[in-house]
Parts: structure tokens; C-alpha cells; sequence
């Protein structure tokens, strides 16, 4: 088995370091979940980027265990990031999502641990278990929220990272008015923040300001999405950039994003793909192809909570007006409990 590992690290404000590239979990069936996170650890993949929501982590946490068990690789080797689903923001469910995916990834803490939404859903199961997922929806089959701040449930976040349950927190999905808020009422700042971002998404206000705190972004769907009618790979800029190179596409939108400094964790089953994917730390983009990336933008968003549960999030679902008045609901002020 090989153990050598691929890329380079970012710092995090923790003082930790997270690996620019790994690899992204979602839509892994379960059952191929352990064999698929066995295979890219041959591949030199140390970052993998899991959610209690994907419904695959057993299998994660079988072929990390195994991996560790049999002294090939130590837990330090690893950066294992985790997200709250939806469901859990209130305080108590907080903890309890945090003790499942702990479990379930046969861990004993996380690396990374972010609010997968600025969403409280209902849940849908009363209880005490948090691997419930399920929301509760109103008679006309819509989602419903749940009347619990952001405030609360970062607080909770905090408190699982100074439980050391999480080496560093963060948030997933946030807007810019969202990260402005968020950082005037926290103690602890978020280390990172997770965003769809990709050459017809490049949210580049959003990621100079998160910059500018030190807070590392990291881009979800980064080659785009294979599940819509637009292929951002089949660009034509893209795809000339990437015959200059000797590479495909894909590492071309790969390298753009790890050269200003985001961090990628491109979806992957097959070994070619993951392979692919992580040879990209051999050649560097010239400032003039990285200026054609940049004029590709289209504001193209795959993945919308609007079009998902027919909730209204981002600016460009809302307008300024309502996505600053959903703000302040999210932040208002929570009642003593």
C-alpha cells in the first residue's frame, strides 16, 4: 500500500494545517463508502470532507479505523471534517450530533467541524438521537424552520471545540452579511468557510473578505455539477488552458482555485478521477489565463437551498432587501434557557 501523501496544506487560525485538496463524500452510497475512502487513502488523500447528512460515515469510519488500527497511517495523519445537519441547532441537539458523527466516524474528535447551513429545520423525530435527519414539513409538504438563533448554535459549536471534540469550527453555505454578523457575536471565529465556488461561481467578495479575517474558504462542487445542463468543464477557455498544459479541464479548475489560496474538495469514486484530480500540484497557471478564469463568471449557482426546500437564502434568490431582513431573524436574540 502506498502512503505517500498528496498536495500541499493551508494554515488554518488555529494554527493547524488543513490539506488544500481532499476529497468530497457527498452522494457515496454507503455501501461503497468503505472501500471508495480505503482506495483514495492509497491514493495519498489525508482530507475528506464528510456530514452526518450524507448517511455515509460508518463507512468512513471503518476504513479510517482499519487504516489506524493497523498502524499504516496515525490519526495525526488525517484531517477529517464534519457538518451539523439542519436539524440539530438547538443547543442540546447540537451535542448530540456531534457524539453520532464521533461514533459513527469511529473518532474521538474531528478535525473540522462546520454549520452545514445557516438553516434550523424542525425536526420531524422527537428524541434524543442525533443521527435524526428527517425535518418536519407543513401541510403544503414545505420545510419547516425552527425558532433557534445561529448565536445558539455557534455557541454550542464553541463548546464542542473547547470540549475538544472538534480541533476547529466552522460554517458552510454563509453569506457575506451572514460572516459579518456571525463574527461580531462570536468568541470563537470560524476557522473555515465552505462555499460552492467554481469559474461560473466565484463569489470573489465573499472570499477577499474571509481572506482579509483570516478565515480559509474552501470550495464545495469546484468543478461544478454534473446533475445540471451547464458542464463548466466543457468551457472553451477552460478547455484551451488545459491543452496548453498537457492537463484536462478539471485540473485546470482545480489548480485555479488551490493557486489563490482555497482549499477543493472535488466528489470522486473511481480511482482514475481521484488520481486525476490530485495531480495538480506540478504546474502553475499564468496570470493571463488565470484573468480569462475570472471572465467566466456567470453567477451560475448548482446547489440552492431555493430550488432544494423553497427557502429563499443567497442574494441572488432574494434580493439585498430580504436576504439582510433574513439575517437579523436568524441573529435575533436568543431568550436565556
Amino acid at each position: 500500500m502506498e502512503h505517500g501523501k498528496c498536495g500541499i496544506d493551508f494554515a488554518l487560525n488555529t494554527g493547524t494545517n488543513i490539506p488544500a485538496l481532499g476529497l468530497g463524500t457527498w452522494k457515496i452510497p454507503k455501501e461503497k463508502a468503505k472501500d471508495t475512502i480505503t482506495k483514495a487513502i492509497e491514493l495519498g488523500y489525508r482530507h475528506f470532507d464528510c456530514a452526518l447528512e450524507y448517511g455515509n460515515q460508518e463507512g468512513i469510519g471503518e476504513a479510517l479505523h482499519d487504516i489506524i488500527e493497523k498502524r499504516h497511517l496515525s490519526r495525526k495523519e488525517f484531517f477529517i471534517t464534519s457538518k451539523l445537519w439542519n436539524t440539530h441547532h438547538k443547543r442540546h441537539s447540537v451535542y448530540e450530533d456531534m457524539e453520532s458523527t464521533l461514533r459513527q466516524l469511529k473518532l474521538h474528535h474531528v478535525d473540522l467541524w462546520l454549520m452545514h447551513w445557516p438553516l434550523a429545520f424542525h425536526p420531524k423525530a422527537v428524541g434524543r438521537n442525533g443521527s435524526d435527519t428527517e425535518s418536519s414539513k407543513d401541510q403544503h409538504g414545505k420545510v419547516m424552520l425552527d425558532d433557534v438563533s445561529i448565536a445558539e448554535t455557534w455557541h454550542a459549536m464553541e463548546v464542542m471545540h473547547k470540549d475538544g471534540k472538534a480541533n476547529a469550527i466552522g460554517v458552510s453555505n454563509f453569506t457575506l452579511p451572514m460572516m459579518e454578523q456571525l463574527l461580531s457575536t462570536c468568541e470563537i471565529p470560524p476557522a473555515v468557510l465552505q462555499i460552492e465556488l467554481h469559474p461560473y461561481l466565484q463569489q470573489t467578495e465573499l472570499i477577499e473578505f474571509c481572506q482579509s479575517k483570516g478565515i480559509l474558504v474552501t470550495a464545495y462542487s469546484p468543478l461544478g455539477s454534473n446533475s445540471c445542463d451547464v458542464d463548466v468543464l466543457e468551457d472553451p477557455v477552460l478547455k484551451q488552458i488545459a491543452k496548453d498544459h498537457n492537463k484536462t479541464p478539471s485540473q485546470v479548475v482545480l489548480k485555479w482555485q488551490v493557486q489563490r489560496h482555497i482549499a477543493v474538495v472535488p466528489k470522486a469514486e473511481d480511482p482514475k478521477h481521484m488520481h486525476q484530480n490530485s495531480q495538480i500540484f506540478d504546474f502553475e497557471l499564468t496570470d493571463a489565463e488565470v484573468r480569462k478564469i475570472e471572465t467566466l463568471e456567470r453567477n451560475l449557482r448548482f446547489i440552492s437551498p431555493k430550488k432544494i426546500w423553497g427557502i429563499p437564502l443567497f442574494p441572488d434568490e432574494t434580493g439585498n432587501v430580504e436576504i439582510a431582513q433574513a439575517v437579523g431573524e436568524m441573529f435575533a436574540q436568543v431568550e436565556a434557557r
